[in-house]
């Protein structure tokens, strides 16, 4: 049993370099269809151990916790945004790989938002570089 867990460790300890602890946020440049999707990432002793992705408008509200958006969402593309999210953020923090992470079904675009963001959190803390940032919106494609 030891052997198993040391090899979990040297696993995920390679996925990425050492992280440094801290808070690190990431939003879009600009919105798109009325909301702008960030990230949002805590380090602490070197692991990830909190990560929220979502949306916002311009009003502050949350994509997730909006019951119109949610019910259009899952109408049309058979997934709301609230469960695709909490998805994605649930297999990230099972494996902490972000190329482990599969794209949904009906939520490919906010699937290649996560993954290109939560990269760029993880890149900005391995550098130790904590705080808010933006995005460009090409970079989330």
């Amino acid at each position: 049993m030891k052997k198993i867990l040391i090899g979990i460790f040297v696993i995920s300890s390679l996925a990425f370099g050492k992280l440094q602890d801290g808070k690190y946020y990431v939003e879009a440049e600009k919105a798109e269809w009325g909301w702008k999707p960030f990230t949002y990432m805590v380090v602490k002793n070197s692991e990830i151990i909190e990560v929220k992705h979502d949306r916002k408008n311009k009003k502050g509200e949350i994509a997730t916790k909006d019951k119109k958006y949610n019910q259009s969402m899952a109408k049309k593309q058979g997934i709301g945004i609230k469960d695709a999210v909490s998805k994605l953020e649930r297999d990230f923090m099972k494996s902490k790989d972000i190329e482990e992470i599969d794209s949904i079904a009906g939520a490919t675009s906010t699937s290649k938002e996560f993954k290109a963001m939560m990269r760029y959190l993880v890149h900005k803390a391995e550098k130790g570089q904590s705080g808010q940032y933006k995005i460009p919106n090409k970079e989330l494609k």
